[in-house]
């Protein structure tokens, strides 16, 4: 095998060259995991994983993938990996230490990205994921650290050149398995939080019928759907306990949609995740957001269909006036895990969990198989004539733009957005999408139909015009002071971004003004899409000079000349405030590829009245997925 096959990640250095450096510098190694100890308690109790890594490189020069004795720490066990012999894993922030006379690896701030050795494809798929189309499972400690495609090929070509080697390996030299498992509850109940026992604990478990705004609950639950959300620093999670309420997201029983006839979506604009809807209908599934450190617990152990505990879960009101769920960080002790996998059938919450789903499935099996064929056909038949009529109004969609494809054009390299394999598209495509569905036998238009589009676009306005503005304190959960009883606190002074970008497709029709707002469109940069976008955390930039300067190096990236411009303009005499191509014929800004997605917001009812939004509803567009480097 060529040797530059199984060249490390860039960043990555080969253990060796670690080992033959100066203590305690910050590394990053990757390998095979060729040995696993339990976690131990330190003296200071915190906790302690040590595993044994081999690189190719380690390998060749002993001859054997014994590898180097590796130490990783956290305050709670499960934020720990949890590596198998042969499992392939990336560690940064490591470095060499001399402990007792032996040699190792060690580090308080660790990374990490873990493959496991199952999950790992042949390496004949590798194109599907350099295209970005896959991505392989893996396990890491934050989001920032979902694995490249660099990664993910070092951990094929690893495993199909040298797995089996490994395997015959670790099957010789495999330690016996303890008699007690690494079971997350017990470790972390061993005396961590033995202060908390002192607390007062209300009972706070509640039934997803019974929840309400604002307030936090314990919940035992089955999970529907896990969703990651790629670049984010959450997993949304959609959970049920077979109660209903009239505050959560209607979902269509199948009967309903081909009632409906909510097909033709040929052109997969459609979310997949409604379409291909699992169960249970109707209104009983509760929307989760789930961040550090319980995502990784998650990632790690959790799959659909099985059954969780949650704790202190808070209840807020999404966009869409639904209500939803959140699980973030306790304020007292950021590190502790609130979820836990668990057996239904040993509790009698669970207990009572089961008997609902049994009776929800018995009744919808008896519906289904009521359900008479001749409807089936009849509803098949519908399908077609709406996906034959869905097809052709896209069609005819495409064929009516003049707008060129967007390749060849110079764009800013400091910007990069996620899925580069993803054709990019325009502005006027998706202003001009507007999806359709069937209410007895008539088609009506949908008010947005929650589209995602790269485009290549070039910034041509902001707002608010003054970039102090651009942060702003971040809006209260709830009246009065928003502290859980677990001290859960929202504390009011918190900043979030918040602002808007009018982009226009980077390639411009020779069309006149008017014509031309077709080719433009706000995009809504919300907080975490800024922090992602800047790699800035919001603050009170009145008062924060380096932070304002930061914003303002990041923003000339994005957008040139475009403030100087703007300032100019605005002090001239006759200028006028609508008129955004006063300056954009002189802008220097280079167009960059960037993630739009689409998503609705309801209007009020005075808004409502008085505007043309269908139902009630109003487009927007936000900005996702990229980033300035």
């Amino acid at each position: 095998m060529p040797r530059q096959n199984c060249e490390l990640p860039s960043g990555y250095v080969p253990i060796t060259q670690v080992l033959a450096g100066p203590d305690k510098v910050p590394s990053s190694v990757a390998g095979f995991v060729t040995d696993v100890m339990e976690p131990t308690v330190t003296r200071t109790g915190d906790y302690m994983i040590t595993i044994s890594l081999c690189d190719v490189d380690y390998n060749q020069s002993s001859g054997s993938w014994t590898g180097v004795k590796a130490r990783l720490f956290r305050k709670f066990v499960s934020a720990f990996p949890k590596p198998n012999l042969g499992d392939i894993i990336f560690i940064k922030n490591i470095g060499k230490v001399i402990f007792g006379g032996n040699t190792m690896l060690s580090g308080s701030r660790t990374e990490f990205v873990l493959f496991n050795r199952d999950h790992i494809p042949d390496l004949a798929f590798s194109s599907q994921f350099q295209a970005g189309k896959n991505n392989i499972q893996s396990t890491y400690s934050h989001p920032s650290l979902a694995p490249s495609f660099d990664e993910q090929y070092y951990a094929m070509i690893m495993k199909s050149e040298y797995g089996e080697q490994v395997l015959q390996y670790t099957d010789l030299t495999q330690r016996p398995q303890p008699s007690i498992p690494m079971n997350r509850p017990e470790l972390v109940n061993s005396g961590e939080y033995s202060t908390t026992a002192s607390r007062p604990s209300a009972d706070k478990f509640g039934l997803i019928k019974d929840i309400q705004v604002a307030k936090f609950y314990d919940m035992v639950v089955e999970v529907v759907k896990i969703f990651p959300v790629k670049f984010a620093d959450y997993v949304e999670v959609y959970v049920t306990d077979y109660t209903s309420n009239r505050e959560l997201y209607d979902y269509p029983t199948p009967e309903e949609m081909d009632r409906n006839g909510r097909d033709g979506d040929t052109f997969n604009y459609m979310d997949n995740s409604k379409r291909d809807w699992p169960g249970p209908w109707g209104q009983m599934v509760l929307a989760l957001e789930i961040r550090y450190p319980h995502m990784g617990y998650i990632q790690q152990h959790v799959n659909e269909r099985d059954f969780i505990e949650l704790k202190n879960v808070r209840i807020k009101m999404s966009r869409s006036s639904r209500l939803e769920g959140n699980l973030w960080p306790d304020k007292l002790w950021p590190d502790k895990v609130l979820v836990d996998k668990v057996n239904p059938s040993r509790s009698d919450k669970g207990q009572a969990l089961l008997e609902r789903r049994d009776r929800y499935w018995a009744g919808r099996k008896t519906i289904d198989e009521a359900r008479p064929q001749q409807a089936d056909k009849a509803n098949g038949k519908k399908k077609n004539k709406a996906r034959k009529k869905a097809q052709e109004r896209a069609t005819a969609e495409q064929m009516a733009e003049d707008i060129p494809e967007v390749t060849g054009i110079e764009c800013n390299k400091h910007v990069r957005s996620s899925n580069p394999g993803i054709p990019l598209s325009t502005i006027a495509k998706l202003l001009a999408f507007r999806g359709a569905f069937k209410v007895e036998g008539e088609e009506e238009e949908l008010p947005f139909v929650n589209q995602k589009r790269r485009c290549q676009v070039r910034v041509v306005d902001f707002y608010p015009p003054q970039l102090e503005d651009f942060a702003a304190i971040a809006q209260n959960l709830s009246d009065g002071t928003n502290v859980s009883e677990d001290g859960m606190d929202i504390d009011s002074s918190d900043w979030e971004w918040n602002f808007f970008l009018l982009v226009e497709d980077s390639v411009r029709l020779k069309t006149t003004t008017k014509n031309r707002e077709g080719q433009q469109t706000w995009l809504h940069v919300s907080n975490m899409d800024a922090q992602y976008l800047l790699d800035l955390d919001a603050c009170d930039l009145r008062q924060d000079n380096r932070r304002l300067n930061d914003l303002r190096r990041k923003t000339d990236i994005i957008w040139g000349n475009l403030a100087e411009l703007k300032t100019a303009a605005e002090a001239m005499p006759d200028f006028s405030k609508g008129e955004k191509d006063y300056w954009a014929g002189m802008l220097s800004n280079l167009p960059f590829d960037c993630c739009i997605q689409e998503h609705g917001q309801q209007l009020d009812d005075d808004d409502a009245a008085g505007g043309d939004d269908s139902d009630g509803w109003i487009r927007l567009f936000s900005l996702f997925e990229t980033k300035v480097l």
